[in-house]
């Protein structure tokens, strides 16, 4: 946390070429096999989660959820202020996991901790299946010699939680000012990555890794079926379902994947771009696909462990190309 704390940015411009190789380096953490989906290779052996598609999803609405624009100061918003408040309940499970993957980048390629959240989750969802996501830099991160960590941490109420009854989360969504669409979108749509995990949550699962859907390590629509079938990890999913303001978009997303991925993208910049920031025009991010995504995403494949020679001497090569991405990172 100390070292975390003390690599603070006031970057306001971010410029294509940064955004772009900030980007690439955001792949190279994914695109190892089966990487959409478990992450053995670039994470650390005690990570409650080894699921760091989905990790980059969540902090990148954890960044944003403080958002109040009816607050009189300290509106929160997307302004890095994930990186203090860590070690708080709400944000368990990010703190030794996704923190350590973006540390070096964040100074290298001269780009706000908030934007390279915001970034993260934008390039996963294109990387691991989903719609392109339009992306805006910009974001000045939260500057602790005038907020202090304490009032971050006190505004973590306002975040909609896993525990929090669904009439809490509609409501907070709704203070955010997103629509009916925008909440089933975002809440349930972004559930299509990961799952919930006995670490983290062992109220929520007794499980080690219990699947959102049955395509975890793939952005699809599966989550709005599973969902539709009363088939939730998170109860949450199942109240949006049923909710008669939120259950036509469930119902439409479940049936068109096209109409969700259409709602997604403009849904997931309106939600990284709840800041008090200025924020600059678009900017035009490459994103490649990952290989195999399917076969790698699916339920059954996230207990699988390389076992044969051939999948040993694979993840060999993953580790040392990941130890030269840290020293080229």
């Amino acid at each position: 946390m100390l070292l975390l704390s003390i690599l603070i940015t006031t970057v306001v411009a971010l410029d294509q070429s940064e955004a772009q190789r900030s980007a690439d380096a955001l792949v190279f953490l994914l695109q190892a096999p089966g990487n959409c989906l478990i992450s053995a290779t670039d994470l650390p052996a005690d990570a409650p989660s080894k699921n760091l598609a989905a990790l980059w999803i969540r902090a990148a609405f954890h960044d944003v959820g403080t958002w109040d624009p009816a607050a009189p100061e300290n509106k929160g918003g997307a302004n890095g202020n994930l990186i203090y408040t860590l070690d708080q309940p709400d944000n368990a499970g990010l703190d030794n996991t996704l923190a350590n993957q973006r540390i070096n980048g964040r100074e290298k390629y001269n780009i706000s901790n908030a934007d390279l959240i915001a970034l993260g989750g934008a390039v996963t969802v294109t990387h691991c299946g989903g719609p392109k996501i339009p992306f805006r830099g910009g974001r000045v991160d939260v500057d602790i010699s005038t907020t202090p960590v304490e009032t971050l941490r006190s505004n973590m109420a306002r975040l909609p939680g896993s525990m929090d009854p669904y009439a809490t989360v509609k409501a907070k969504m709704l203070r955010m000012g997103f629509s009916y669409a925008d909440i089933a979108a975002l809440v349930t749509g972004s559930h299509t990555m990961g799952g919930v995990h006995k670490a983290i949550s062992p109220n929520l699962t007794d499980q080690e890794f219990a699947p959102f859907d049955d395509t975890p390590g793939v952005f699809d629509n599966n989550v709005f079926k599973k969902s539709l079938e009363g088939n939730c990890a998170l109860q949450v999913d199942c109240e949006i379902a049923r909710d008669p303001d939120t259950r036509p978009f469930v119902e439409l997303f479940a049936s068109n994947q096209e109409a969700f991925f259409k709602q997604y993208a403009e849904s997931f910049p309106k939600m990284t771009d709840l800041t008090t920031s200025n924020l600059d025009s678009a900017i035009d991010i490459r994103v490649a696909i990952h290989a195999n995504l399917f076969s790698e995403g699916t339920k059954s494949a996230a207990g699988n462990t390389p076992t044969s020679s051939a999948s040993l001497v694979n993840a060999f090569n993953i580790l040392t190309l990941g130890y030269l991405f840290w020293i080229a990172f």
